[in-house]
């Protein structure tokens, strides 16, 4: 099942790409960098990757302000190179 959703995207992205001349990308944002976080944020990234979705990394220090991090997805939702937000 796995295999075939992966397969799936990658033909979707292709297809973005091919069409529209647009690379899909994902932004993760974390803020600290605590392990199990850590963890999970490469998964994604390498999932991403084997994908055809570029990834972008967005990392805040653990004392961010609830202000900056609202403002730091604010900022990712006004880019139009940036498709969806972690």
């Amino acid at each position: 099942m796995a295999r075939r959703v992966r397969l799936e995207v990658q033909t979707a992205s292709r297809s973005l790409l091919e069409e529209f001349a647009t690379e899909p990308a994902l932004a993760t944002v974390m803020i600290g960098h605590g392990a199990p976080s850590a963890a999970y944020h490469e998964a994604i990234a390498r999932s991403m990757s084997g994908c055809g979705i570029r990834h972008e990394d967005v990392l805040l220090p653990v004392a961010a302000t609830t202000a900056r991090v609202v403002e730091t997805i604010e900022r990712l939702n006004e880019r139009r190179d940036i498709h969806g937000i972690l």
